[in-house]
């Protein structure tokens, strides 16, 4: 199934889904509160009491998924370039599980925010070849935006000093939160501006590396140099 049909399949699945009425949003919200305000805790309540929430949460999700398509076709626009039409499936599944965390939570007007919180989440670690934990994303965001505000009062670079100063945390955190903010390249990927098609990687030294014997270096060219056959048996025999 291609992006398109599986889209438009989740819309269409979506459409079918019956909505609620106020009777039954306020009788569903019950069970799951009682689910998840269970003294006990949500994962050691019992089983009859979280199987009924659980089903409860599910209705509600369920019921609201025109709610998803809504908010995720809203925040399409904004998302850029790195979001295609290919990602909407995607985009629907992390509204969706936004959804269902606010449902968890009784989210009554509030699932608006949580489907958009569940999409944003799923953008920032989509774009990054390795995941960063989730609660840094507001900590990035947060850095960023105080970063830029404090190089237009300063007129230039604010050092590591300020940042912290200006953020409330330590040098220590700030260089946690800065490392994690660091965009990663793959080194397969040629070397920019460099007419050897090698790739990155080929060009890094490994650290303790020893250097290359010349004589076994020598030794090789000459064997390479042989009849395939000769050269294969005599670095086999040798281990060359």
């Amino acid at each position: 199934m291609s992006s398109d049909d599986a889209a438009t399949h989740w819309l269409q699945q979506a459409g079918r889904q019956p909505l609620l009425t106020a009777a039954e949003e306020l009788h569903l919200g019950s069970l799951v509160r009682a689910w998840q305000d269970h003294p006990a805790g949500p994962e050691q309540a019992p089983a009859r009491i979280t199987r009924r929430g659980r089903r409860a949460r599910d209705r509600i999700v369920n019921a609201n998924l025109r709610l998803v398509a809504h908010v995720v076709r809203t925040m399409r626009p904004g998302l850029g370039r790195q979001v295609g039409e290919a990602d909407l499936p995607d985009l629907f599944q992390a509204g969706a599980m936004g959804l269902m965390r606010g449902a968890e939570r009784l989210f009554s007007t509030f699932g608006y925010w949580w489907i958009r919180q569940g999409v944003s989440r799923w953008c920032d670690s989509s774009s990054r070849l390795i995941r960063p934990p989730s609660g840094h994303a507001p900590k990035l965001a947060r850095l960023g935006r105080i970063g830029e505000e404090l190089q237009r009062q300063l007129g230039r670079q604010p050092s590591r000093a300020e940042l912290a100063e200006a953020l409330g945390m330590s040098l220590r955190d700030l260089d946690l939160v800065l490392t994690v903010g660091q965009s990663c390249c793959s080194l397969d990927q040629p070397v920019a501006g460099s007419e050897d098609p090698s790739p990155l990687g080929a060009m890094l030294a490994t650290p303790g590396a020893p250097e290359p014997d010349p004589l076994i270096m020598e030794l090789r060219e000459r064997i390479n140099a042989l009849p395939p056959l000769q050269a294969r048996l005599i670095a086999g025999r040798w281990g060359i």
